[in-house]
């Protein structure tokens, strides 16, 4: 999503002092204060959910996550944050499994078989209907 990278680079200059503040971003690019704070508030979304999108390639569809669905869910606390991506967000819940499964995979591959993290995952696989097998490949 283009607009995410947007946020972040004009935070980057509010930073670096590049641009001393929003008002001269909005001049710059044509466009209101308003219309600036509304991209740069994308950037308080929870980190999960701003890895995912940042994750999507630049094929996919814009419709798939739309900024305004994304600025209706910033609006709310981290943890409603998640729980409103897994249900208004096309693939976050998806991009969520797989994500606690990879680091799950990669921790286990550092602990003893029976150890917590390797109930950790037994249990895991179990909810989500994988065999153990083939997420520990």
């Amino acid at each position: 999503m283009k607009r995410l990278g947007q946020a972040e680079e004009w935070q980057r200059q509010l930073d670096t002092e590049e641009v001393k503040h929003r008002a001269e971003i909005s001049r710059r690019e044509g466009v209101s204060r308003a219309r600036v704070t509304q991209i740069m508030l994308l950037l308080k979304l929870h980190p999960a959910v701003l890895d995912y999108v940042r994750s999507l390639g630049p094929e996919t569809p814009e419709r798939m996550v739309t900024e305004r669905n994304l600025r209706t869910i910033v609006r709310l606390g981290h943890e409603k944050q998640l729980q409103a991506a897994r249900s208004s967000v096309r693939g976050f819940s998806a991009f969520q499994d797989e994500d606690v499964e990879r680091s799950l995979v990669r921790d286990y591959r550092h602990v003893a078989p029976g150890g917590p993290l390797s109930s950790a995952l037994l249990k895991h696989n179990r909810k989500s209907g994988r065999s153990t097998a083939k997420s520990v490949r």
